[in-house]
């Protein structure tokens, strides 16, 4: 049910995938595409869907979206394969800064407030923080020297990833329900167990 699907620009040299699109209202590819194949984009209820500039060289993976108003990925594109990210209800998810050097596991969210990962990620594990009826717990001073285990959470509007992605693959992270919960003070060294709280406002790295 689209109604303006024109294709500009050249014709590419090798077959392309196809693109498929239903109902939507504007979703243009800008810009050059990139040097490395990408499968077919799918979307629904656009009404306006123009290809424009030079097409691919090779195909191009697969960007899923629904019911999304804005979600454009800015900067270089990534030198290696990422991993698709997959959304739902949101207004505004940009991927801000230069991609990773090496794949990324996906981010899941879902109906969330405000929820960003802020400062350098940790290079070694840590345990999940639970939390029940906190109504201010922040995380506070210099990240732990070691990797650290996912946060839980979910409900969230707005889950921007800011500053320089992580060198090394990051697990994903969980949310749900919480509006204000930070740790204060210095991280541990080592890995440390879980605290227990739920039904919280806040909850920020």
């Amino acid at each position: 049910m689209a109604t303006y699907l024109p294709l500009r620009g050249n014709l590419p040299s090798i077959p392309r995938q196809p693109t498929f699109h239903s109902e939507a209202t504007y979703l243009p590819f800008r810009g050059n595409p990139p040097s490395t194949p990408r499968q077919p984009t799918f979307h629904s209820e656009a009404t306006h869907l123009p290809l424009r500039g030079n097409p691919p060289s090779t195909p191009r993976q697969p960007t899923f979206h629904s019911e999304a108003t804005h979600l454009p990925l800015r900067g270089n594109p990534p030198s290696t394969p990422r991993q698709p990210t997959f959304h739902s209800e949101a207004t505004h998810l940009p991927l801000r800064g230069n991609p990773p050097s090496i794949p990324r596991q996906p981010t899941f969210h879902s109906e969330a407030t405000h929820l960003p990962l802020r400062g350098n990620p940790p290079s070694t594990p840590r345990q999940p923080t639970f939390h029940s009826e906190a109504t201010h717990l922040p995380l506070r001073g210099n990240p732990p020297s070691t990797p650290r285990q996912p946060t839980f959470h979910s409900e969230a509007t707005h889950l921007p990833f800011r500053g320089n992605p992580p060198s090394i693959p990051r697990q994903p992270t969980f949310h749900s329900e919480a509006t204000y919960l930070p740790l204060r003070g210095n991280l541990p060294s080592t890995p440390r167990q879980p605290t227990f709280h739920s039904e919280a406002t806040y909850l920020p790295f």
